[in-house]
């Protein structure tokens, strides 16, 4: 038996291999022909373009200048000294009051006002006079270990105040805190009746109070005249 080889597809192959080859180069011959005759009109199109897009971008962007191959300098600016002063924050610890017998007897005299402009009466003045007298009673009472409106001599306080309406209050008071001292003498006076009307009586003007300390022991002698 003979056996034939068919060899037309190959000789087509060949023949479409030759013809791409042709028309490869009729293309090729074709573009550079036409880029040659229309190279200055495509270039001025494309200048026009980019002339187009330079005009809308801002005269101020740094990116105008790299475009129209301007050299970017960016500006310098000067720094700012930084100023601490504003982000440094210091605590600021408050002076603490010292509590001391010239300061109970001033926050004294306040509250007893202040329970006299409640009860619609007028203030009582500060008497410098009276305050050294209730001084020296509540030193001598705070030296000698006695609580009494009498000292040991048997001096009442008609003795020891010259005035028409001598009245007196006395108070006393041991494991407080001495801040608190003038808020629980008031308290204890405006809860005791004969204290309270000493207080708020209408007849005295004045007053001096004075404050005697030993440790946590305090006395406390008010005069009114």
């Amino acid at each position: 038996m003979v056996y034939r080889q068919d060899n037309r597809r190959n000789k087509h192959k060949g023949r479409y291999t030759i013809l791409g080859i042709i028309l490869g180069v009729i293309l090729t011959g074709a573009s550079i022909y036409l880029y040659d005759n229309n190279r200055q009109p495509i270039l001025d199109n494309v200048n026009e373009v980019k002339q187009f897009a330079i005009k809308q971008i801002p005269k101020d962007s740094i990116v105008s200048d790299v475009i129209t191959n301007q050299p970017v300098i960016k500006p310098i600016v000067p720094s700012k000294p930084v100023d601490n002063t504003q982000q440094v924050t210091q605590p600021v610890s408050q002076p603490k009051v010292q509590i001391t017998p010239t300061s109970i007897a001033s926050a004294l005299h306040i509250l007893v006002n202040l329970q006299r402009a409640n009860n619609g009466l007028p203030n009582l003045e500060w008497g410098d006079s009276l305050a050294q007298i209730a001084q020296a009673h509540s030193d001598d009472m705070i030296k000698n270990n006695y609580f009494n409106h009498n000292n040991l001599q048997g001096q009442d306080p008609s003795y020891r105040l010259n005035c028409n309406n001598p009245r007196e209050n006395i108070a006393w008071t041991d494991g407080y805190s001495l801040d608190k001292v003038s808020d629980i003498i008031i308290d204890d006076w405006m809860s005791s009746q004969l204290h309270r009307d000493n207080i708020l009586n209408t007849i005295s003007t004045s007053e001096g109070i004075g404050v005697s300390i030993t440790g946590s022991h305090v006395i406390v002698t008010e005069d009114f005249c």
